[in-house]
């Protein structure tokens, strides 16, 4: 019995010996390869193109809030200072309804007597000195109400030994179209007049295959994405098996649920179809974006991989016009 257990303990040192001279081995392939890379560097005199005369536009509409459109100019990407223009012709068109000319601000921010409608079209002009015309357009879309959502303690554990959190949410969807989503769960409290407190819950352990089949949810971290275009039915519950525990957040100028000092619950948006694009693009963009901080083994820094381009719907410049509705549903 002793020898067989001798036996099988220098077995199993040679196995892990000659996995770790292999590991060993894979890494410093990787270190020298990186080496000669970095040897290989050569210093160059480069001059950088001058950057193209381009507005720079963001606004995400939010069904009735004041329209808010930040204005700013392309920088080089040396240049790590904001351009903001301070003298723009903002003006904001709604079908069938009023057009304003925004009125200048702070941080290049202008700000409309117009809050968004669900259901209306709304169009963009944004004039300045020596730029391009740039013009946006994009719907509000009607909301989609929650009318059920759950939090319970799942029966089953993680490998901490904590027990999962199950969640539920049930909606109607809207018929006629295919419809497009964010979902998330956040617990906010107000911290100071000026300061919220925001927490997701996102690090999912099983997901609805709705939601898994948006393709997004290797990208995005705190929300989720998803439309109803697999839905074979008007109603629809999502559910969702969390890790019991905060995934991110912080402090915050402004609340997730405006009017509500202190909220545990699921929010649904009911986002444009561009507002889609470009959280998802903004999703790939982080996921990718080359940040060693990512990368748990230094070794691997070489191998990140590259970012991706940013969704944008501003013709003639670069940025967002985009819009939602959203609901929420307290979990207790």
């Amino acid at each position: 019995m002793i020898l067989l257990i001798l036996y099988d303990l220098r077995s199993f040192v040679s196995l892990m010996s000659t996995y770790f001279f292999n590991q060993m081995k894979f890494k410093t392939l990787i270190l020298l390869t990186f080496l000669l890379l970095v040897s290989c560097i050569k210093e160059l005199d480069y001059r950088l193109s001058d950057v193209p005369p381009k507005l720079v536009v963001n606004s995400v509409l939010q069904a009735n809030h004041p329209v808010v459109v930040n204005v700013s100019g392309l920088q080089s990407i040396l240049d790590t200072s904001f351009v903001f223009i301070e003298n723009a012709l903002v003006i904001l068109n709604e079908t069938g309804g009023q057009t304003d000319t925004l009125r200048f601000q702070s941080g290049g921010d202008y700000r409309s007597k117009i809050s968004a409608i669900p259901g209306r079209i709304y169009h963009l002009t944004v004039e300045a000195e020596n730029y391009p015309t740039v013009y946006a357009c994009d719907t509000v879309p009607f909301v989609t109400e929650i009318t059920h959502a759950t939090l319970e303690e799942s029966t089953t554990i993680d490998e901490f030994g904590d027990y999962h959190n199950d969640f539920t949410v049930t909606f109607e969807k809207q018929s006629g179209k295919i419809n497009y989503y964010e979902l998330f769960f956040i617990e906010q409290f107000k911290k100071n007049d000026s300061c919220w407190n925001i927490y997701f819950e996102a690090l999912a352990e099983s997901i609805d295959p709705v939601v898994e089949s948006s393709g997004t949810t290797n990208y995005n971290f705190y929300t989720y994405l998803f439309n109803d275009a697999g839905m074979s039915t008007d109603g629809y519950t999502i559910y969702m098996k969390m890790m019991n525990g905060f995934t991110g957040g912080g402090t915050f100028s402004s609340p997730v649920v405006p009017l509500i000092n202190n909220l545990h619950g699921a929010v649904l948006r009911t986002v444009s179809k561009s507002y889609y694009e470009y959280r998802a693009s903004w999703g790939k963009h982080q996921f990718f974006k080359n940040d060693s901080s990512k990368i748990d083994d230094w070794i691997y820094i070489p191998l990140i991989g590259e970012p991706q381009d940013m969704f944008s719907n501003i013709e003639n410049g670069l940025g967002i016009f985009v819009a939602y509705t959203q609901d929420f549903y307290p979990l207790n």
